[in-house]
């Protein structure tokens, strides 16, 4: 049955019911009861037999007015539900859109049925994307570090044992007497540059393949990568090192601070000494590296670099403070602090 049909049906009966209260009740006050006294009797001049049609008559149409209002109310959410939905918008789960006649309520348990499934469609879609974006940022990391890991075994093996023989051709061609001043000046000069870039290749080579702790304590990381580079660089190293207990993910993050710095020196600075302290002061991580390098202006350029953007970035991540001085043909110093806040492995 359609509802135009329905609303029609319960008009009609309506009026019928009202009517024939009405004649009870009349039938009521009159001890003799005759049809004719619906003609005869009148009511505010008017037959109260067509007076009591006329009343039956407004009062159905004033209720079916209201029924009819309230049903164009009730279609009207709908309409509007069914439209937020087509559109993609969230629709309200608590929201009443019919509360009457039983077509209208399945039809009220089916949106309400469908506005849960389409929320839950658009949970799961959300949660695929994020993990197919996880999964690909794993991927593109793991492919980083792999092509990083080759680019830097490739150096090595080729471009950093060429300068190291290129370095030590050139220390016996300089323990030969027989060049004048000027030609020893030059290859003197030659050395000197083959050895800067080797330590530039040992500072990239340290950033593409990072040493990793790999189980050991903080100490004992630092400690070893310096004492190696000291044994490969011709860099006066000195170093004071706290047996400091922290955290896996602070330890990691200090360490690559002394890698990325260490690099920086290596590849720009052609200091001839480097300092590294990591001390704990009054609740304190101290880390502080000096080198006496051509340092450089501190400006925003500079400072802004990679190296030192990247130093910045593991501090921020860590909680602490970064502290950066440098002036040219001065050296340059990086502090930074970072609070203990649990100590433990």
């Amino acid at each position: 049955m359609s509802i135009k049909r329905y609303f029609m049906i319960i008009m009609i009966v309506f009026t019928l019911t009202l009517i024939s209260f009405m004649l009870i009740t009349v039938s009521f006050l009159f001890d003799e009861f005759s049809w004719r006294i619906l003609y005869q009797q009148k009511i505010l001049s008017i037959p109260s037999g067509i007076f009591l049609m006329i009343v039956s008559l407004l009062l159905a149409v004033i209720t079916g007015a209201f029924m009819g209002i309230t049903l164009v109310q009730q279609l009207e959410k709908i309409h509007f539900t069914i439209k937020k939905m087509v559109s993609g918008l969230p629709a309200d789960d608590n929201e009443q859109t019919i509360i009457t006649f039983q077509e209208l309520q399945r039809m009220n348990i089916q949106l309400k049925q469908l506005r849960k499934t389409i929320k839950r469609q658009a949970e799961k879609a959300q949660q695929m994307t994020n993990l197919s974006r996880e999964q690909e940022e794993k991927i593109q990391k793991a492919t980083l570090i792999k092509e990083r890991n080759r680019l830097a075994r490739e150096l090595h093996d080729s471009v950093s044992q060429q300068l190291f023989a290129a370095s030590m051709m050139l220390s016996a061609v300089n323990e030969n007497k027989t060049y004048s001043a000027e030609q020893a000046r030059q290859l003197q000069l030659i050395e000197e540059m083959v050895v800067q870039a080797q330590s530039e290749m040992r500072g990239l080579l340290l950033q593409l393949r990072p040493v990793q702790l790999k189980g050991m304590k903080l100490v004992e990381g630092v400690e070893n990568l310096l004492a190696e580079l000291s044994a490969k660089q011709p860099l006066n190293i000195f170093w004071k090192i706290d047996d400091i207990s922290l955290k896996k993910g602070v330890e990691h993050h200090l360490f690559r601070i002394i890698q990325e710095s260490i690099s920086n020196t290596l590849r720009h600075a052609r200091a001839s000494s480097l300092e590294v302290y990591l001390l704990k002061k009054d609740g304190l991580v101290f880390l502080k590296i000096i080198d006496d390098g051509v340092g450089f202006q501190m400006n925003e350029e500079r400072f802004g670099s990679y190296g030192l953007k990247s130093i910045k970035e593991r501090v921020d991540e860590i909680g602490g403070h970064l502290k950066i001085i440098s002036f040219p043909n001065r050296g340059t110093s990086i502090e930074v602090k970072v609070p203990i806040l649990d100590e433990g492995v």
